[in-house]
């Protein structure tokens, strides 16, 4: 299937390309290659153009332009805190002389949609906080500075999360959102421009700090995706309209087994590199046909300059990463040691962004591509899975650790119920995780989150679903995930079914109580709900039968 899937892309490839199959072939696999296309490429039209030449124009308004400047001045404010910050540690605890303090000043640098041009007025903020050795990040970066933060006017939820392989302070100030990496670089001080000596900074720390490495690299694969490609205008353009098409598609988003903002910018960039110097809304076209296309067993890599032998460390393409022929997606990052950065996706999420994938290469108008995903009307019920808890003050700390837990839940759900898992020719059910939340939906809770999954059958003559055993099985899983890293934390889960009346009554007011799995955890009882409406009944009698009969 993955080779009638390369051959017909191609073909399609073929049409407009002046060039064998083999070269075709090999330009798609090496990193800056380029295609010799011909004006046929230009026959490439969808209809209402308009529509979005006027939000690219919108976003370069006067109003934006104002809000733009406001932001910059906040993080000119977080700047100048971290700043004082750093000499104060260098001062009082250091004791480093005052004419050598300002080289010791620890400097916020961006990256992500900044970095690459993308940003909006809507965007969160990365940034890297670059610090010199005697800057510890337990003691001072997740104590000194995080506290400093929390007391700091404009600072809202705050929460640092310490656990992960990319560990960072998450917060709002002054309405924007920002994430704060951490690098601490072998140096006592910190050169004059770090982007001018990033490679050495890197090559230094391989041997030490994994997660500087990782922040850096936040940086160094930003600089390398932009400059990877030949046309900037052309690259930022077509990227802000992806990165439309995907947030109201409802297929953004990492944590939830989506894409992120790296993987769309390397996507993008390599349809730049194939055929350079196409107006963004024909670049768009063609990144739908040609990945609508792609043999995702092979990987995508956009620049190879970051070589290997610089360094000593494994990396994704090195043959002892076993995980790597388990990945479904693999869009590599420029930066050493290359990472996967869609290693997340999951069977449910790589199916519904390859239906998405193939919808926007057969509309041929603008409007109808760029339109919002309607999630509500379109699936028949709907997995409600909601955080809840009365405690007001942390309960933003515990919504990142309970959304990274919901693809799991998807690949339970695939593994379990091989009707809808990827390994069928016949689907006959339609899952997709809802990129959306909603807050306030739990009535008898003073703080919820809730994320739907949608259900819909596609064969009606599809044996119904058994939800017992993978609901059981996350519930299970979840719960000793919770008791190992947040024991004492005063928050719950609640996961039930239902459907689109009763969800919608639920919006401005709760309509009936859920009982909450934990409520009994010895006994992990999960009660799923499901009342269906009268012109629904007939098709999916087989499904009701099934959750009154087990639950």
């Amino acid at each position: 299937m993955q080779n009638e899937s390369q051959s017909k892309l191609i073909d399609f490839l073929q049409q407009f390309v002046d060039q064998s199959r083999e070269d075709i072939a090999n330009c798609l696999r090496k990193p800056k290659s380029e295609l010799k296309y011909n004006n046929l490429v230009q026959q490439i039209i969808k209809s209402n153009a308009d529509t979005i030449y006027e939000i690219l124009e919108a976003s370069k308004n006067e109003d934006n332009k104002e809000v733009e400047q406001q932001n910059k001045e906040k993080i000119e404010q977080l700047e100048e805190i971290v700043k004082t910050w750093s000499l104060d540690i260098a001062e009082n605890e250091q004791r480093v002389h005052r004419d050598q303090l300002k080289q010791c000043a620890a400097v916020l640098i961006p990256y992500g949609s900044i970095l690459l041009g993308v940003a909006d007025t809507k965007s969160d903020i990365d940034l890297i906080c670059v610090a010199p050795s005697t800057i510890d990040r337990h003691q001072h970066f997740f104590q000194g500075l995080y506290n400093i933060l929390m007391n700091t006017k404009g600072v809202e939820q705050i929460n640092k999360i310490e656990s992960t392989t990319n560990p960072i302070i998450k917060m709002i100030f002054k309405g924007l959102h920002i994430d704060i990496n951490f690098a601490q670089l072998n140096l006592d001080t910190l050169p004059k421009n770090i982007d001018d000596h990033l490679d050495e900074l890197r090559q230094n720390l391989f041997q030490g700090e994994e997660k500087s490495v990782n922040a850096l690299n936040g940086r160094k694969n930003g600089i390398l995706i932009r400059n990877s490609v030949v046309n900037q205008n052309q690259f930022v353009e077509s990227l802000k309209i992806v990165k439309l098409w995907a947030k109201r598609r409802g297929i953004s988003g990492n944590i939830l087994g989506y894409l992120g903002g790296i993987s769309w910018a390397i996507l993008v960039s390599k349809i730049c590199q194939l055929f350079p110097n196409l107006d963004s809304l024909t670049t768009v076209d063609i990144f739908f046909k040609v990945y609508s296309l792609w043999n995702w067993q092979n990987y995508i890599s956009i620049d190879d300059s970051d070589q290997e032998n610089k360094f000593s460390q494994l990396c994704w393409k090195d043959e002892q990463n076993e995980r790597k022929q388990f990945e479904l997606m693999k869009i590599i990052t420029p930066a050493y040691p290359y990472i996967n950065s869609s290693y997340k996706v999951r069977d449910i999420t790589f199916r519904t962004m390859m239906d998405e994938f193939r919808r926007g290469a057969e509309l041929n108008d603008w409007n109808k591509v760029i339109e919002d995903f309607d999630f509500l009307n379109y699936f028949q019920h709907y997995f409600t899975i909601s955080i809840v808890s009365d405690d007001e003050q942390n309960f933003h700390k515990w919504i990142g650790f309970c959304e990274a837990q919901l693809p799991k839940f998807q690949k339970i759900l695939t593994t379990d119920e091989k009707q809808i898992s990827l390994d069928n020719d016949q689907q006959n059910y339609d899952i997709r995780i809802n990129s959306k939340g909603y807050e306030g939906i739990e009535k008898d809770f003073k703080c919820s989150f809730t994320y739907l999954i949608g259900i819909k059958k596609l064969n009606k003559q599809a044996w119904p679903l058994f939800f017992r055993s993978p609901v059981t099985k996350f519930t299970r899983e979840f719960m000793e995930k919770k008791h190992n890293n947040l024991f004492n934390e005063k928050f719950n889960m609640k996961i039930y079914l239902q459907n689109y009346q009763d969800f919608i009554k639920k919006l401005p007011q709760q309509n009936g109580h859920h009982e909450d799995f934990y409520d009994e955890p010895a006994r992990k009882k999960v009660k799923l709900q499901s009342q269906i409406s009268q012109s629904d009944q007939k098709e999916d009698k087989r499904i009701q039968s099934l959750i009154d009969d087990i639950f």
